[in-house]
């Protein structure tokens, strides 16, 4: 199994902890933690052709108030593009 959290420090409460244990409990784990960096973020969406020229599209629509709207097949569809 492999299960990834992304949270902020101030929501490692008690009950994230019991139902962390529960969900585990009896198995070996790994625990790996990084900070996130949202420059190296954007960094990666950008290095993609593909990804770069999508978002800059979907930017200038949102900048002149077109509304974006893809279905799910679509999604799917173009996914390995992206």
């Amino acid at each position: 199994m492999y299960s990834t959290y992304r949270l902020k420090p101030n929501e490692l409460t008690k009950e994230f902890f019991t139902s962390f244990y529960e969900l585990f409990k009896n198995k070996e784990i790994e625990i790996t933690v990084h900070t996130i960096d949202k420059e190296s973020e954007t960094e990666y969406l950008l290095k993609s052709e593909n990804n770069k020229k999508s978002l800059i599209e979907s930017l200038n629509e949102l900048e002149s108030g077109k509304i974006v709207s893809v279905s799910l097949e679509e999604l799917e569809k173009n996914a390995d593009t992206l």
